[in-house]
Parts: C-alpha cells; structure tokens; sequence
C-alpha cells in the first residue's frame, strides 16, 4: 500500500511540474480548484509514505531531478518581450491574404 500512495504522490508531483513547465501554452488553463486538488493529492501521498524511509528518498530525489529541470527550462518572455517581438516581426516584409482560397494557393505552389 505504501507504494501505491508513492506512486500517486510522483504521479501528482509530475502532474503539477508539467503545468509549471508548460506556461499553459498547449494546455487549458488550469483553475485554482485543480490546482488545489493537485497539491491535497501530492501531501496526502506524501503522509502516506512518511513512515517509509526508502520511499521518502526515492521522492526527494525525483522531486530534486524536476527542480533541476525547471530551473534548466526556458522562462516565459515578459509582456514587454513578447509586445516587442510582435512589433518586430510586424515591421518585416511578409504576405498578406485576402482569403483562404488564396493562403491554400500559395502553400501549395510551394
């Protein structure tokens, strides 16, 4: 049974290191209610394995792994960044489309 609530517990932790890692950008915003769900499922894993040693540095050493690799993520561009980015990329030449038949034209002239 131990085992069972260590792995509930890494699967949450995996759960909400994805969701921090993600910035959202390809998932659907998560609600402060999922969010709470998460973290009531990750400390009640961890209550269940706290009297297991093993299984205590098992998590402790996942939970350092996703730490090094969030702290090795690509961070969010501010708004600042991503305003000057569009205002960039809206200066370069490009093509403009009056309709969907003619974008459908030219990608498939390429």
């Amino acid at each position: 049974m131990p085992f069972l609530c260590f792995l509930g517990c890494l699967f949450a932790c995996f759960r909400i290191y994805i969701y921090l890692c993600s910035g959202n950008q390809n998932e659907e915003i998560i609600t402060a209610v999922q969010l709470n769900a998460m973290n009531r499922e990750l400390w009640q894993g961890i209550e269940a394995i706290a009297d297991s040693e093993p299984l205590m540095k098992r998590l402790t050493r996942y939970v350092k792994k996703l730490v090094k690799e969030r702290e090795a993520a690509p961070m969010l561009m501010s708004q600042e960044e991503f305003f000057a980015k569009l205002d960039r990329a809206e200066k370069q030449p490009g093509k403009r489309f009056a309709s969907v038949e003619e974008l459908d034209q030219y990608i498939r002239s390429l």
